[in-house]
């Protein structure tokens, strides 16, 4: 293959023939790459199924679905909420058109926030990395708070802090007197 550069001490182009050099990442030796260097472009790239995994914990595939109005009807494209799907009492006191997802990933993100700890449960299920993006901003600035003080007091329970006291087991005047039940000898 013959490419045309300029070169810096004229300005007349100067032909290269690249036939007998390796290719570039390949694995012929010379190539003069570090190993990491020589990624195919095709492993870099995601598809958006693949970068929706997260995201399909909460909703389904891609369908087409008639909502009827009276005697007309639309033919949508989108996803099910699957949890509000299943959700019996949701169903019937919204409808099913409100467990129908019609909007980009962000707003998938913003209802995801509702359902956090059951999309969490799982992405750890599937071994997914939890989207940033669905995380709500109360458990964000807590998360964030953990990592600047990971020693910071936390509110305990008085539980450990307290030891219990063991009652007489028959109310005698002897036991009623004695606050740790135990009997004078």
């Amino acid at each position: 293959m013959l490419r045309s550069l300029m070169s810096l001490d004229d300005d007349e182009p100067e032909e290269v023939d690249n036939n007998d050099k390796p290719i570039v990442g390949s694995d012929q030796e010379g190539d003069s790459l570090a190993g990491h260097h020589c990624i195919k472009v095709s492993d870099l790239i995601l598809t958006k199924k693949e970068s929706m995994k997260d995201l399909l914990t909460i909703f389904s595939e891609l369908v087409t679905v008639k909502f009827k109005k009276g005697e007309t009807g639309k033919l949508i494209k989108e996803h099910w909420y699957t949890i509000c799907k299943d959700n019996h009492k949701f169903m019937r006191s919204k409808g099913m058109d409100q467990a129908f997802h019609r909007g980009s990933n962000p707003s998938c993100h913003a209802h995801i926030h509702l359902h956090y700890n059951v999309y969490k449960e799982r992405c750890q299920k599937k071994n997914l990395q939890i989207n940033h993006h669905c995380i709500s901003q109360l458990i964000w600035k807590q998360m964030e708070e953990e990592k600047r003080n990971p020693k910071a007091k936390k509110q305990m329970m008085l539980d450990a802090m307290l030891k219990e006291v063991k009652s007489p087991q028959k109310f005698i005047k002897k036991g009623v007197l004695r606050s740790d039940g135990f009997k004078k000898k």
